[in-house]
């Protein structure tokens, strides 16, 4: 008796070895994805934090020659030309979306708080990129979407909520008390 059941459940550690090999493969094709994705989005946060620096920089009355700043860094960065779309140069390069070569790019202006320019002086840069996955597509993912962002503001102080300032005119002012 014992004999005939081992040989009726002779095949079911097959059954679960190969259940076992195939979501051992799922979950590798998955994490080989999601690496390449990650490895991009980290590029991708470099390349924002580069051009929303230089461009915030580059801030004058009108925020065009910091978005040509920040497009001029991100084209070197990711390969393509300037001038592109409506960014035609560094007095029309106006806010928006670009989108080249694979990327898509949004540049925007915000004021500072209590800023006292009266221009923006806030630049935020978004970067997508759609790539096509490797081993995802078998299981019906055939793009991975990475993105970035990034905020810079114009250096220095910007703050004016004294109504005094003050002033040494010659080396003796005391600092403690004086």
């Amino acid at each position: 008796m014992r004999a005939r059941d081992r040989r009726s459940q002779s095949g079911q550690a097959v059954v679960i070895v190969v259940a076992i090999i195939v979501a051992l493969t799922v979950l590798g094709v998955m994490v080989f994805d999601a690496g390449l994705a990650m490895s991009d989005r980290r590029n991708l946060q470099a390349y924002a934090d580069s051009a929303a620096l230089a461009g915030a920089r580059s801030y004058g009355p009108g925020g065009s020659n910091a978005h040509w700043v920040a497009m001029q860094y991100l084209g070197s960065s990711l390969n393509f030309s300037v001038p592109t779309g409506s960014c035609s140069g560094a007095g029309n390069c106006p806010a928006g979306t670009y989108s080249v070569s694979g990327y898509t790019i949004t540049l925007s202006d915000s004021w500072r708080y209590n800023g006292i320019f009266n221009y923006p002086s806030v630049l935020d840069v978004v970067i997508s990129h759609q790539q096509p996955s490797i081993f995802a597509r078998m299981l019906g993912f055939s793009t991975l979407t990475s993105a970035a962002s990034a905020r810079a503001t114009i250096p220095g102080p910007q703050f004016n909520s004294a109504n005094y300032a003050v002033a040494a005119v010659n080396g003796d002012a005391l600092i403690n008390g004086g």
